[in-house]
């Protein structure tokens, strides 16, 4: 009888401690670990990504150096890039490092890029030689791992061209340049899947804005001289009134196609629509102010903005939310506004 007692006294002497052990994983140990390693509500398995964000700007300090040239920030607000000393120079913010992408011994300056998808930048040079048949040397760059990859441009580009915009799609690497070889004239050319540049075929060389249709291998330029809208490849083309002036505004992620109306050179009102709807079906947007072009601002997503310069601030017309910015205006990204305050870059997200 002494011995069962003491077996059961033994026994209740293990379910405590295991009970007090258990209690201090749930109580603590997983409480802390839930803190941790947070996890998303789709995917259990997948920790959330605790890369900082665009506001966290103590924690990344992004110093811009005096006299740079062609500040400008990827569409994820990833990469910060600017042009100094005949050189590249990209900042990426996630990793808070730094390189310079210098130009080539038989090439001459780096004179414009542009930031790509995966982690690619596109890169132009200018030849030293104004003699030369190539006036520039293109190829794209690979920020990961520092490969670059030529570009054959099998002498379609015009000497004492100037290469005025590139477009490049946010889905796919498309990438489309504008080149003006006078005042009134200029060329489009892309850059095709075997990295060649080959010549568009348009409908006028009296070439205003271009934007590439992110989901289409096709670009919408405007007719400067005509008042007319025309769709690469395609016989397509938007006719407006006569005596109407128009801008292509910008193309979003979903393909809409942004145009703004003029009233004594200021917009006041926008059409928007696709590419495959007739202008008819297109819808109107009237705004409640006219506004100068160059302040009025419109995302990937298709948010439109009214950029008030003196008050550093934008009001999206929509919803009358309005986001304020410290320092001088750079430009927008997917999720914000970016901006030089007292030498460092400031990345504000919209409300």
């Amino acid at each position: 009888m002494k011995k069962f007692k003491k077996f059961l006294i033994f026994i209740f002497i293990a379910i405590l401690m295991q009970f007090s052990f258990l209690f201090y994983v749930d109580r603590y140990k997983l409480a802390y670990d839930s803190v941790k390693t947070p996890y998303t509500a789709n995917n259990k398995d997948k920790q959330v990504d605790k890369t900082p964000s665009m506001t966290e700007k103590a924690k990344i300090d992004i110093s811009i150096p005096d006299g740079v040239d062609k500040l400008k920030v990827s569409s994820d607000g990833r990469y910060v890039g600017y042009l100094l000393d005949n050189a590249l120079n990209v900042i990426d913010t996630k990793e808070a490092n730094k390189k310079s992408i210098q130009n080539s011994k038989d090439s001459g300056i780096v004179e414009e890029y542009s930031f790509l998808k995966e982690d690619m930048v596109l890169v132009i040079e200018k030849n030293k030689d104004k003699e030369q048949e190539k006036p520039f040397n293109l190829y794209y760059y690979n920020l990961k791992n520092g490969d670059k990859i030529k570009i054959k441009d099998n002498g379609v580009i015009r000497k004492n061209t100037k290469i005025t915009a590139i477009e490049c799609s946010p889905l796919k690497n498309l990438v489309y340049i504008k080149c003006a070889y006078n005042s009134s004239r200029a060329n489009i050319y892309k850059i095709n899947a075997q990295n060649e540049l080959e010549k568009l075929e348009t409908k006028s060389t009296a070439i205003g804005k271009i934007k590439v249709v992110p989901h289409e291998d096709k670009i919408i330029y405007e007719d400067s001289m005509d008042n007319k809208l025309y769709v690469s490849n395609i016989d397509k083309k938007f006719t407006f009134k006569k005596g109407d002036k128009v801008s292509l505004l910008c193309v979003d992620e979903e393909d809409e196609i942004y145009i703004g109306k003029f009233e004594e050179e200021k917009v006041s009102g926008i059409y928007y629509g696709l590419m495959n709807e007739n202008l008819e079906s297109w819808k109107w947007m009237s705004l409640k102010e006219t506004v100068e072009e160059e302040n009025l601002k419109i995302t990937a997503k298709g948010e439109i903005y009214v950029h008030d310069v003196l008050k550093g601030q934008m009001k999206n017309i929509i919803t009358d939310k309005t986001t304020d910015y410290p320092g001088k205006f750079v430009q927008i990204y997917n999720n914000g506004i970016v901006s030089l305050s007292q030498g460092n870059l400031v990345k504000t997200e919209f409300k």
